[in-house]
């Protein structure tokens, strides 16, 4: 700056009169700003089927240009949505439209497109990767030796070999109590969670009525241990402490819309707990079928009948469960 001019006696200003000076204040912003972190984590695996994901940027961002930037790149179909910033407009959370399908690998990116607030772009995009939990269904053979038809007020039981199996009034002395036992060693120790468990017993025969006479069939959950215990009455092997064993739960009653009977039951609830509780029950699962009233005593045949000529596989469990 110069100043030039003359006091009021018209003499001109001597000496230095040419000044300078620097204003102060914030500089324009010209960073760009950086993704810090981003979860999941690029090659996760097992994560839910519906995640919410979250990013944090190095600076406030504008949220608009942001959530505009960012995309499923695979598969084709999802999209960003439910967006949530915190105050500081640095840390976005979001998730997909839709769950994905189970064992889906999902890819994603946050394009140049996400702007801070000064209006700076991130210098490239950043892309991540990760794959939701898979699906997979076991079929869990029989165990023979905690399955197979106990009799009462007789206890006998010749051998544990489960070669036929009945339900019911034999018209005699006896009634008959399925126990049906499935070990769960087979399924895998990394699984999420048990999503459905199908018990199977397809029933070869039907003799007399004892849906009409025998009253309603019962399935409980029951622990008669790693192997049906025999005693011995001085002649007989006889199976009386798991014959009267109490259930775990109360008894689920087969609607009369499953006569006829194809026998088969849902026990994902009881087959879950047991696997949450496999240390305890040494990854085992046990069932029991039941008539509520043992017998009408009128020395007819009354039970539902399965043998190997019926049916090649007398017993499964079907387990669904998700898992990494």
């Amino acid at each position: 700056m110069t100043v030039v001019g003359t006091d009021l006696a018209g003499n001109p200003i001597d000496g230095v009169n040419s000044f300078s000076f620097m204003t102060t204040g914030p500089q324009p912003d010209t960073i760009r700003p950086t993704v810090l972190s981003a979860t999941p984590d690029t090659s996760a695996i097992g994560i839910e089927l519906a995640p919410t994901l979250k990013v944090t940027f190095s600076e406030p961002m504008d949220k608009a240009s942001t959530e505009s930037s960012i995309s499923f790149t695979t598969p084709a179909g999802f999209h960003a949505s439910s967006f949530s910033w915190n105050t500081a407009a640095t840390e976005l959370t979001f998730k997909a439209d839709i769950a994905f399908p189970h064992g889906t690998s999902v890819a994603w990116k946050i394009s140049t497109l996400a702007r801070d607030v000064a209006g700076n772009t991130t210098a490239a995009d950043t892309v991540k990767n990760f794959r939701v939990l898979r699906l997979n269904t076991a079929m869990i053979d029989f165990d023979p030796e905690t399955s197979g038809s106990l009799g009462a007020p007789s206890y006998f039981r010749q051998t544990p070999y489960y070669n036929s199996a009945t339900v019911g009034d034999d018209g005699g002395p006896n009634n008959d109590r399925l126990y049906l036992g499935f070990r769960l060693d087979v399924l895998p120790e990394k699984l999420t969670r048990i999503t459905f468990s199908q018990l199977r017993w397809p029933v070869g025969r039907i003799f007399g009525d004892p849906f009409g006479k025998l009253g309603e069939l019962l399935l409980e959950p029951v622990d008669v241990g790693d192997i049906i215990e025999y005693s011995f009455d001085g002649k007989n092997p006889q199976t009386i402490a798991d014959y009267h064993t109490p259930p775990l739960k109360d008894a689920f009653v087969v609607p009369p819309s499953t006569v006829p009977f194809r026998g088969e039951f849902d026990v994902t609830e009881w087959t879950a707990q047991d696997w949450q509780n496999r240390g305890i029950r040494n990854k085992r699962t046990q069932y029991r079928l039941r008539f509520q009233n043992p017998t009408n005593a009128d020395t007819v045949k009354d039970q539902l009948y399965c043998d190997p000529s019926y049916n090649e596989v007398l017993a499964a469990l079907w387990v669904t469960y998700e898992y990494p």
